[in-house]
């Protein structure tokens, strides 16, 4: 019997640590005019962030398949096998639907759990890597849930984004549209929480935005890992983690560019921070 891990692309894992913890990862679709890609196969961040800078067709997303699913299940489910299949926010993403649907209808003879992340991006590829640790350790599906049930509360992302064209083009900025206004002369900040976007904060210039995210990670009761995203501003973000570094020697820092179906989402120079809060047992 083992446990198998299943997740999508927008966690934001290197490939190199999802190859060593053997997990499955889906790609999201990104709609590009009458093409369509799959995030981070057929286009890289680094590809999708210059064709984002030369204009054309506003670029679109979607979920993968119910089928997609399936294929993913049927295969790598043997009798006796366990899945949990951790996917982002569900209030984010119809991925975790897709998902869901497809763990009714698989004809694998694996007990499959689907769990929603209620996060995306490194925070939720945080969790996906503890989940394939226990995975690894020969841990079975409770452990897994239970050890999600107890630590999704205590993740936490932010970002702060250049512009809020993406977002609200995607739908997702409804909840903040109204708190930042015109983002003439300021940097906001926002946060995903229970599962959806959030305003946290305004600052005037992004030097006190990254100051913030700073001060953001100094107020948390306690700290095992810190993640540094971004998109298409590698040098702000290694400059944050360095401060992040700093400010916590003893801490985990990660740092990954958001895949180009976040980017959609976000834009250009979006950069974002992830907490995995709580002292380790």
């Amino acid at each position: 019997m083992a446990l198998k891990i299943v997740t999508d692309s927008t966690c934001d894992l290197p490939k190199s640590l999802i190859a060593e913890l053997g997990v499955t990862v889906l790609p999201c679709n990104l709609h590009i005019g009458d093409k369509t890609l799959l995030d981070g196969i057929d286009i890289t961040s680094e590809e999708f962030y210059k064709r984002l800078a030369q204009g054309g067709p506003a670029p679109s997303t979607s979920q993968p398949s119910v089928g997609a699913f399936l294929d993913v299940y049927n295969k790598i489910g043997r009798p006796g096998d366990e899945i949990l299949s951790l996917h982002i926010s569900a209030k984010l993403s119809g991925t975790y639907n897709s998902a869901f649907q497809a763990a009714k209808e698989a004809q694998t003879k694996a007990k499959i759990a689907v769990v929603d992340g209620m996060t995306v991006s490194l925070v939720l590829g945080i969790l996906v890597r503890e989940a394939a640790k226990i995975a690894k350790q020969g841990g079975t599906l409770k452990q897994a849930t239970d050890f999600l049930a107890r630590e999704i509360p205590n993740i936490a992302c932010y970002c702060s984004v250049d512009t809020l064209e993406y977002l609200v083009r995607g739908g997702r900025a409804s909840r903040v549209q109204g708190f930042f206004g015109s983002l003439l002369d300021i940097k906001p900040i926002i946060s995903v929480r229970d599962g959806e976007v959030h305003p946290v904060d305004r600052v005037r210039t992004r030097k006190r935005m990254l100051a913030r995210l700073v001060e953001m990670a100094g107020e948390a009761k306690g700290l095992r890992a810190l993640g540094v995203m971004h998109s298409a501003c590698a040098d702000e973000a290694a400059a944050l983690a360095d401060e992040l570094g700093r400010h916590f020697p003893r801490k985990e820092v990660l740092i990954c560019e958001f895949t180009p179906v976040m980017g959609a989402h976000l834009g250009p120079k979006a950069i974002g921070m992830g907490m995995w809060k709580g002292e380790a047992a």
